[in-house]
């Protein structure tokens, strides 16, 4: 897998593991004492997060107008709904993230 550092935080990376026009596929991996600031991103695209279980403290994804954000899976339009995760205070966090061009 190869990991890009991410522009949008502090000690977090991101590997594309399929992109097209349609849709896209991606894994990140927040680093203990890394976040991902609020933002929207750029393309009207919804996108579904979820969370890969592993040994860690923090980094909970915050987004208030997600259409459903639970139980580590979070369903949010990424263009126009402002989200972000919070500090990872212990490990590392892993999450996988399905974006579907609208």
């Amino acid at each position: 897998m190869r990991w890009n550092t991410g522009s949008n935080g502090f000690q977090y990376k991101k590997s594309i593991i399929i992109k097209n026009r349609w849709f896209d596929i991606c894994v990140l991996k927040i680093l203990t004492d890394g976040y991902i600031n609020d933002h929207v991103d750029e393309g009207k695209q919804l996108r579904i997060n979820i969370n890969l279980p592993n040994r860690h403290s923090g980094g909970e994804f915050e987004c208030i107008n997600a259409y459903f954000n639970c139980c580590g899976i979070s369903l949010y339009e990424a263009s126009t709904h402002r989200h972000r995760f919070k500090k990872v205070t212990f490990g590392t966090k892993y999450i996988i993230s399905f974006g579907i061009s609208l």
